[in-house]
């Protein structure tokens, strides 16, 4: 059987995204993630049922400063070692974001024979909120150099496809959206009955981080203005704006916060919804192009959408007409919106989320997956039994 790794720097348990992928790459051969923890964990290895997680321990206290960014390198070169000693018999890496690829690179110069490389990126690498200009050398330096080196590429959006195509001169990179497994959720009334919200009134749920550059005091600001209780801004989540959205409940009675949810409850909560918020801020390349898994969450949850007048969510909600798009990030494009979405055909508006469901799912993104394991010549665990069954026979 073949043996497949998932390589990412984090503890797995949180990244929707690595366990879906490794889901579908359970079909071709015995999957495992190999992950990377910064501080003791219970059991380093799990057993997830379609898919192992190596979960390498690396903890280090922290340190300010200098001596913190050696511990980290350090750490890294760790897991490193710990990747070229135990997986150096894979027959394919997927390299999950920039901070795996070279390991990845590395692991087939001196790893088996024939080893393929596939590299996952989850952002716009040079184009993220932080990168100060040394660093976005750098990354474009390194990227540019390892991207060439994986048998195939992948990206989250159509726009960041075009752009690495651009940059680096290479064949566009696959797309393979953010999007959950297809389901059916109902109407359970479960987030209006914790909050106390009455049926008749409006609820626009923001789900996620409750964190700066996501719309959320713009948000509020813009609810603030509304007159009545009849339209409801409803925050799911924590982060470092949780303590003020608790001041500014008190205070503002169509401003709720509503605590974060187990993962397996988050979809019937969000179902209860009549609008969901994706406003995030227009900072960088990295924004500007995202498709994020949350808009694909409301759709999938039966709720359309107001999103920020970015490239690929305006042209998104454009195509399909799942919603609306708030002309300005501030309060009083906000209420525009507010009033725009509440304008629409609610009956049309459903149709039109129900027939994008089947698109916006991660079935629909693995056949993606399915095209690239083909190129590279891993047929399917099915199919290759049959074959070793016909070989015998």
């Amino acid at each position: 059987m073949k043996k497949i790794i998932s390589l990412v720097l984090n503890g797995v348990t949180h990244d929707s995204r690595v366990k879906k992928t490794a889901r579908t790459l359970a079909a071709f051969g015995d999957a495992t993630v190999v992950g990377f923890r910064g501080k003791p964990i219970e059991s380093p290895v799990l057993d997830l049922g379609v898919f192992s997680v190596d979960r390498h321990v690396v903890y280090d206290k922290p340190r300010p400063g200098l001596k913190k960014k050696i511990a980290q390198f350090s750490s890294t070169i760790r897991f490193l070692a710990h990747v070229l000693l135990k997986h150096r018999d894979a027959d394919l890496v997927v390299c999950n974001d920039l901070e795996t690829l070279p390991m990845g690179v590395l692991l087939r110069w001196f790893g088996k024979r024939g080893m393929r490389v596939v590299y996952d990126s989850h952002e716009f690498q040079t184009e993220t909120r932080w990168q100060t200009p040394f660093r976005k050398k750098l990354t474009r330096t390194v990227e540019g150099w390892a991207i060439r080196q994986a048998d195939a590429s992948i990206v989250v959006s159509p726009s960041i496809s075009s752009e690495y195509a651009r940059i680096y001169g290479i064949e566009p990179p696959s797309v393979v959206m953010n999007c959950p497994p297809l389901f059916s959720v109902r109407r359970t009334g479960r987030l209006r009955r914790a909050l106390g919200i009455p049926s008749s009134s409006l609820v626009f749920l923001y789900q996620g981080g409750l964190s700066p550059g996501r719309g959320v005091e713009e948000t509020v600001e813009a609810f603030r203005g509304l007159q009545g209780n009849d339209r409801v801004a409803v925050f799911m989540g924590y982060g470092p704006l949780e303590g003020w959205l608790k001041d500014v409940e008190k205070q503002c009675t169509n401003v709720r916060l509503m605590p974060a949810v187990p993962p397996e409850e988050v979809l019937e909560y969000t179902a209860d919804a009549d609008f969901g918020m994706c406003l995030i801020e227009n900072v960088c390349l990295n924004y500007y192009y995202c498709l994020p898994n949350k808009l694909f969450e409301y759709l999938m949850a039966g709720v359309p959408v107001i999103v920020s007048k970015l490239f690929e969510l305006d042209r998104f909600v454009a195509r399909h007409g799942v919603g609306i798009v708030a002309e300005e990030n501030n309060a009083e494009g906000i209420r525009c919106a507010v009033d725009a979405a509440l304008a629409l055909d609610r009956e049309q508006l459903m149709e039109k989320v129900e027939a994008v469901k089947q698109q916006v799912s991660w079935e629909s993104q693995e056949n993606v997956w399915h095209g690239i394991m083909q190129d590279l010549h891993f047929s399917p665990k099915s199919v290759a039994v049959n074959e070793l069954k016909g070989n015998l026979s």
